[in-house]
């Protein structure tokens, strides 16, 4: 083996020409896929972080009404599952926080749908969510305000999206009016007043932009009684294990409330899992696809180099080495090329992401945005691309080295013995 490994860098360096041509192509094509899969996983973290953190927050365990996941998978109406709730939820949450692997506890409420009076004028369908006031890390930390001040713990206090500011033609500081139905089928007018404006700092204003409220104003308008929330969201500390945690908690809210359950994040929230799952899956695809064009390209120029190099492989033949030997030897020179082309590629990937990321591009324009995910383009590196990456060029090496390599090495001693003499 160490005899081929050493011939194998000794052939890689006596055939500079072809091994760089073989070494450039592999190096710009694992650039060009590592930075599609980059592109792939900071879109999926935009929207992860950004709009979908702001309307389903990501979580560890989620704490609901115990009838609500088999409500869902039934199919019943929004209207049904929203009746579904965590109540005396404050109560609840001191008891789980009192766990110590449990970091945070959190209510999340769903956006309600109502009208908005400004100025005379009406507004209907503007998404309403509630937060508990000291305890909402989760819209903090993912919200810039523009104009104003974040919400002050008044019942009739709105925060709403900057973009709603010329839409509504409102200010801070003036009075609205919300008007509608709740979930309940509750009419309701309401009076409320504007205290600032914010941005995501992952925006997508074309897709979501919510007003903000605090827990006692968004009751007003949802029709939830006080100390009631749709959610639990729970965040462990990183060294729990979520199943032991769960199994845990499990057993201690059948002695507390048997009315709830606890479950993880993702049997809650299958169907945004799914979508991002569902764009995952079409870039691994595509990127296959690339593979296999990429693969049949390697495959030729290699066959037409081993054809090329009849007197090398005469000479091998004419020192004894056996086919076995040749492929073994020969394999491990297309690894190597490729291996260290491919880890050259993401290295190349690695900056070009830095640099863009550093360079911040944003973008107002509704397509981009749809397609970055948000308002500005990420690339974000994740082990799984990397293997993925890495996986798929050892594949090509393998399929280069089964289908080329039998074929070029069907030589006679006898005619790569004259090949060699002429």
């Amino acid at each position: 083996m160490m005899l081929s490994l050493k011939l194998a860098f000794r052939n890689i360096f006596a055939n500079r020409q072809r091994s760089l041509v073989i070494y450039i192509a592999i190096t710009l094509i694992s650039t060009v896929l590592f930075l599609f899969l980059s592109f792939s996983d900071g879109e999926i973290e935009n929207f992860t972080n950004g709009i979908e953190g702001l309307r389903n927050p990501p979580a560890d365990l989620v704490v609901s009404h115990w009838d609500y996941l088999r409500a869902r998978e039934a199919g019943e109406k929004a209207e049904s599952l929203n009746k579904m709730t965590v109540t005396r939820f404050r109560a609840l949450s001191e008891k789980i926080a009192g766990v110590k692997e449990v970091e945070a506890v959190y209510p999340v409420t769903i956006p309600v749908n109502a009208g908005l009076y400004v100025h005379g004028k009406k507004y209907k369908d503007i998404q309403y969510l509630g937060v508990e006031l000291g305890n909402d890390r989760h819209v903090r930390d993912r919200i810039l305000i523009t104009e104003g001040h974040y919400l002050s713990g008044q019942p009739d206090g709105l925060l709403l999206h900057a973009s709603m500011k010329d839409d509504l033609g409102v200010s801070v500081g003036d009075a609205v009016i919300v008007t509608g139905s709740t979930l309940f089928g509750q009419a309701l007018a309401e009076n409320f007043r504007v205290e600032g404006f914010y941005r995501s700092k992952i925006d997508l204003p074309t897709v979501f932009k919510a007003i903000y409220t605090p827990l006692a104003g968004y009751d007003l308008i949802s029709g939830y009684y006080e100390n009631e929330v749709p959610f639990l969201h729970l965040d462990l500390v990183k060294s729990a294990s979520s199943e032991s945690v769960l199994a845990k908690l499990q057993t201690l809210l059948k002695t507390i409330d048997p009315e709830v359950a606890i479950r993880r994040f993702g049997d809650i929230h299958q169907q945004s899992i799914a979508v991002y799952g569902a764009i995952r899956q079409i870039i691994i695809s595509i990127t296959l696809l690339i593979v296999f064009v990429v693969m049949f390209g390697v495959m030729n120029v290699v066959s037409t180099n081993l054809v090329d190099r009849g007197r090398e492989i005469g000479t091998y033949y004419c020192l004894g080495a056996s086919r076995g030997f040749l492929k073994r030897m020969y394999a491990t020179e297309i690894l190597l090329v490729n291996l260290f082309a491919s880890c050259t590629g993401i290295v190349i990937g690695l900056l070009a992401a830095s640099i863009l990321n550093g360079v911040g591009f944003e973008t107002h324009d509704v397509g981009l945005q749809m397609v970055f995910g948000g308002d500005r383009l990420r690339l974000a590196t994740s082990v799984s691309s990397i293997v993925w990456l890495t996986g798929a060029l050892l594949l090509v090496t393998a399929t280069t080295a089964l289908f080329s390599l039998g074929g070029a090495l069907k030589v006679s001693p006898v005619a790569a013995l004259q090949e060699t003499q002429n």
